[in-house]
């Protein structure tokens, strides 16, 4: 079963009182302008390998790989942004885990955003990554003492490129490590429970509707979840739209043994012996 943080409220969370202060990288941390380029290349497949024929039209899922759990403010601000009054985190529909070769958990955040969105995204990553190259401040490469000198100083930016957002892409390509479309129906087998990501755009019947799948293959549960009675059922989603599949499950996920076995407590007898030497109080 994935390990899906349960999304019950919107993930962007309470907006700060506080006006935050320009994008930072870890003290000692850098990153190339070679990073930069690997992520524009990695949306660059994404959205190539994205069906036409999706049913959720111009939108696409994609996966976020973090370098670690990551707090509210290091997540992405910039990359991936729809619109300048729409706050990436608006478009998180689904969050796991998972874990690094020495298997410390880092987060994997799943975005809807348009299109037109990723392909912004490329474009900024690859214009800053020349800037960097180019800008002899960093020289290819940018580490957090240049980048918090860059941010003090006064910039004088390329037509197109702005002080503010080249610290906010700096940041997001530091902590985002590799970009995926999502797999959720890596473990699925007859009797799964299987649930969509909530786009707000497509129901299980819409889906199915889509795929042309018969009802007896098929039970819906709610808007977005259903139990897949056989294979066919899940080769056919496998084959057409996996990527649109947030989690799948089986009972035995539900009922597995738990880690620790509890043991009866042994009862010991006191360590004082009880008093022998109580008054008695009485009323005559």
């Amino acid at each position: 079963m994935n390990a899906l943080l349960e999304l019950r409220k919107p993930f962007e969370g309470r907006a700060g009182t506080a006006s935050g202060g320009p994008a930072r990288i870890p003290t000692g941390a850098h990153i190339d302008a070679r990073k930069l380029i690997t992520l524009a290349d990695e949306l660059s497949k994404l959205i190539d390998s994205w069906p036409q024929d999706s049913p959720t039209g111009d939108k696409m899922l994609i996966e976020a790989h973090y370098r670690d759990i990551v707090a509210k403010s290091n997540r992405m601000t910039r990359l991936l942004r729809q619109a300048p009054d729409i706050p990436v985190n608006r478009s998180i529909v689904g969050a796991r885990f998972d874990h690094g070769d020495d298997g410390s958990p880092r987060h994997v955040i799943t975005y809807y955003v348009s299109k037109d969105s990723v392909y912004k995204t490329i474009s900024l990553l690859r214009h800053y990554a020349i800037y960097i190259h180019e800008n002899g401040s960093f020289s290819g490469s940018v580490a957090s003492a240049a980048l918090d000198t860059f941010n003090r100083g006064k910039q004088k930016m390329p037509d197109g490129l702005y002080k503010t957002e080249f610290a906010q892409v700096v940041k997001d390509s530091y902590y985002v490590r590799t970009f995926t479309l999502p797999e959720g129906l890596r473990d699925a087998v007859s009797g799964s429970f299987i649930t969509l990501f909530n786009t707000g755009e497509l129901t299980v019947k819409e889906l199915m509707d889509h795929l042309a799948i018969d009802p007896s293959d098929y039970q819906i549960v709610d808007d977005l979840t259903f139990i897949a009675n056989n294979e066919t059922v899940i080769d056919s989603i496998r084959h057409a739209t996996p990527y649109l599949v947030s989690m799948s499950a089986t009972l035995d996920d539900f009922t597995q043994e738990p880690l620790f076995q509890p043991t009866a407590v042994q009862q010991q007898d006191p360590l004082l012996p009880p008093p022998s030497n109580e008054p008695i109080v009485g009323v005559s």
